[in-house]
């Protein structure tokens, strides 16, 4: 893997890019304060770790100037939230909807004991030999 030059930006620009992030990534404060950080790299690696497609990826591999390779890292990043995010309210409404038909079968599993103990109703096979008994005589 040769990895292509980069464009120099000045320290202030990429100091402003990652201030800019700071309101997406919390963590992103963090890593400002580390020092001298390698932010051609960390697009790099944030397109690479992304689920993008290959296009995308090679897209931001390609870019010359720090600024825009992190700009569409973090378009793919926003991406990837999103479906995320849609991901779980999915899985949350599945989870939703099991979940009430399971109480609505338990509850209705509750009230046929319930039934049948106060002799309200009987299970299939007490009626089915109750009615049998009366069948044979």
């Amino acid at each position: 893997m040769m990895h292509l030059p980069s464009q120099n930006s000045s320290k202030n620009e990429d100091n402003a890019s990652a201030k800019s992030s700071a309101a997406l990534f919390p963590a992103s404060n963090e890593l400002y304060h580390i020092g001298d950080f390698n932010f051609p790299r960390l697009a790099d690696f944030g397109a690479a770790i992304s689920a993008a497609n290959k296009l995308q990826c090679q897209q931001v591999l390609e870019q010359l100037d720090v600024h825009k390779r992190l700009q569409l890292t973090l378009e793919l990043v926003k991406n990837e939230m999103e479906i995320s995010k849609i991901q779980e309210s999915i899985a949350k409404a599945i989870e939703e909807k099991i979940s009430g038909e399971q109480c609505r079968y338990l509850l209705n599993e509750q009230l046929k004991a319930i039934k049948k103990e106060l002799g309200l109703e009987t299970d299939d096979k007490t009626a089915l030999s109750d009615c049998g008994g009366s069948y044979r005589d």
